[in-house]
């Protein structure tokens, strides 16, 4: 990953003209007020049906203002777990952020939080352009541009919240950021590093078939460059939302084992986020390598030259379709340092379905009983 010129991010007005003026409300997209409360609305009562063990002085959203590049008047929407001790004087718990995938959002982790609450302090952000995060109008020219941008988000979030050194996870794209910002700010990180179902990792010049695992829809989808992914905005352009709302919602039921009522109510969170304006997601156009299920720039080789004092994590499901043999290779080649875990049974949404195992990885890696 290469330095970029902090001016190179274009920032288009809404004419497609590049805009300099950082200060311009035209360098995001507005958000309608409505909207914005129907959706933080239905975040709330996803807390109160289903993270009831918790009061809200513990477990709340929060808009965290940030800035990144030229971007000012940024916020990311963020579930905060025991927020409040944050450095405080008798705080004796870990601090961890926890990044989503492509086309998720910070409630990734929700059902991961009643087992963390005791020994942690849990910052789970949506990403800019992503989830209920403001909407930055931004360009990348390549891989490069975009990887530099999601890294300083990062960054800009540990800066807004003041926090001095944290344990970092990452589930499927959120992993391969996650690894990127441990190459590049390992200073601000404890020395574990976890990546579940991350994506991005493996160098196939190395062997290994990305497409092991995949499904025959999955390199459909692959082999035309997330054409599937068009389907958002067709839904968002739907008079009657009804359709949209049967298709996400059997989408939620399909995609994750979990129970009927939960899976409708995370559907429901879903249908919100069809009325946000473009989102970021569309960067996976520009890091994946087509039609190869993975990045442009791998981790496999930059983890080897650049972080020799951490020790990483990697967990993928049983079933997972994402590419394992990079994490394997690495493991294999430096058991002291890097450390594999296979979850019987589960996919690739394993942590959402499971979060009891994933939470179990993480206590019994930082020696927590």
């Amino acid at each position: 990953m290469g330095n970029q010129n902090e001016s190179s991010l274009k920032q288009k007005s809404s004419k497609g003209n590049i805009n300099n003026d950082i200060n311009d409300s035209k360098t995001y997209y507005d958000i309608d007020e409505k909207t914005k409360t129907l959706a933080y609305n239905l975040e709330e009562e996803l807390l109160s049906k289903f993270c009831s063990e918790f009061t809200r002085d513990q477990l709340y959203f929060e808009d965290v203002p940030v800035s990144v590049k030229n971007f000012d008047n940024m916020y990311m929407r963020t579930l905060i777990l025991n927020g409040k001790e944050l450095n405080t004087e008798n705080n004796t718990k870990k601090t961890l952020i926890m990044l989503h995938g492509f086309q998720a959002c910070n409630l990734t982790y929700y059902r991961m939080l009643k087992y963390l609450g005791k020994d942690f302090i849990v910052f789970c952000p949506d990403f800019l352009g992503m989830g209920l995060s403001s909407r930055p109008k931004v360009d990348f020219a390549n891989e490069n541009e975009c990887i530099e941008f999601f890294v300083e988000v990062i960054e800009a979030f540990r800066k807004a919240k003041n926090i001095n050194k944290f344990y970092l996870c990452g589930h499927s794209l959120g992993g391969y950021y996650a690894g990127q910002y441990s190459i590049k700010y390992p200073q601000y990180l404890e020395d574990t590093i976890f990546l579940f179902s991350a994506t991005g990792i493996g160098n196939h010049e190395k062997g290994g078939d990305p497409n092991e695992n995949t499904t025959v829809g999955q390199k459909l989808v692959f082999k035309g460059n997330f054409g599937a992914f068009k389907m958002k905005p067709r839904m968002q352009s739907f008079k009657n939302k009804f359709i949209a709302g049967l298709f996400v919602n059997n989408k939620c039921k399909s995609r994750y084992d979990i129970p009927p009522d939960e899976a409708e109510m995370v559907g429901k969170i879903n249908m919100a986020y069809l009325d946000y304006p473009k989102d970021l997601d569309d960067c996976i156009y520009i890091i994946f390598k087509y039609p190869i299920p993975t990045m442009k720039i791998p981790l496999e080789d930059l983890f080897l030259e650049k972080i020799p004092d951490k020790k990483i994590v990697f967990c993928y499901g049983e079933k997972d379709w994402m590419d394992k043999f990079g994490a394997k290779r690495l493991a294999s080649t430096k058991p002291e340092k890097y450390k594999y875990y296979d979850i019987k049974n589960w996919g690739h949404n394993w942590l959402v379905e499971s979060p009891i195992d994933a939470t179990n990885i993480i206590k019994s890696e930082l020696n927590i009983k």
